[in-house]
């Protein structure tokens, strides 16, 4: 969760321009900024470490799990998202090459609901919605990694969001540009708007996702023509369909995009906007 506060910044900045004085429209004052970030960063305990805990829907989800390893790391510092609780007796090994060791991690991500602070705040309601757009909550897992290099990013996703729908924002949440997916995907399609597919590859339970296309440039301000640009991108940038299919081409899931998940990502990223105008205020 104090990830995802920090990266919402990163992220803002890398769509709205870094170089822009930035000042969204009806920017609240900065104390209230300020104290609806208080607020986020207060959530999210560090993950507690419940020996057994794994659930058996992620335990059958992924066969390394069958042979568990004791890696030699404080997993608690790289989980990502808002991790309630791992267990540490049930990590596997993912990957291991040259680079170093990706393990995943049974986890338990927790639910957020809106803080009062933030109720203050325009479209913060939409940064909540979009950790649940994200992560989801409740089992699920977390790649680990064993040093900055190692084959695979940090990420986490409970089995009700493992499909991964919010990818557009995903490789600037910490640059992460894979996805989980469970046994039995080989290969992952991914159907866009404009009728267009791309398919990726499996390996390791991990597919490389599309990146997406370049978000329209920034204005000076968050006016409601940008907002409404960002919106047509989002629209383009999620895919309205992944479809699972395995060794054989059959298919064995098809996910269509959640219906409000655009706007919701759009008023997502006025709220980052407010947040990028406070950060700037000294």
């Amino acid at each position: 969760m104090r990830k995802f506060t920090t990266a919402l910044l990163m992220l803002a900045t890398l769509l709205l321009g870094a170089t822009v004085a930035f000042a969204a429209s009806g920017t609240p004052p900065k104390r209230t900024v300020d104290a609806c970030f208080k607020s986020m960063r207060a959530l999210a305990p560090k993950p507690r470490s419940l020996h057994g805990s794994a659930d058996p829907s992620v335990l059958g989800a992924f066969s390394v799990f069958r042979k568990p390893v004791r890696p030699n790391l404080d997993i608690s510092h790289n989980l990502d998202g808002p991790v309630s609780s791992y267990d540490p007796t049930h990590a596997g090994l993912l990957i291991s090459n040259k680079h170093g060791q990706a393990y995943l991690v049974p986890v338990r991500l927790g639910t957020y609901p809106e803080t009062d602070a933030c109720k203050k705040v325009p479209d913060a309601d939409a940064y909540f919605a979009a950790i649940s757009d994200i992560w989801g909550s409740g089992p699920g897992v977390c790649t680990v990694s064993s040093s900055p290099d190692s084959p695979t990013d940090d990420l986490c996703t409970s089995l009700s969001r493992i499909e991964g729908y919010s990818y557009p924002a995903g490789p600037m949440f910490g640059s992460t540009t894979s996805q989980l997916v469970p046994d039995g995907v080989s290969r992952v399609d991914y159907a866009f708007a404009d009728g267009k597919v791309q398919s990726r590859s499996v390996s390791h339970n991990l597919v490389s996702r599309p990146h997406p296309p370049d978000p329209p440039k920034s204005p000076a301000t968050f006016t409601a023509a940008y907002g409404r640009a960002l919106k047509r991108w989002f629209a383009k940038a999620l895919p309205t369909q992944i479809v699972w299919l395995n060794a054989n081409g059959s298919v064995i899931a098809i996910h269509r995009r959640p219906h409000g998940l655009v706007t919701t990502e759009t008023r997502m990223m006025r709220f980052a906007s407010i947040a990028v105008a406070s950060e700037r205020v000294k």
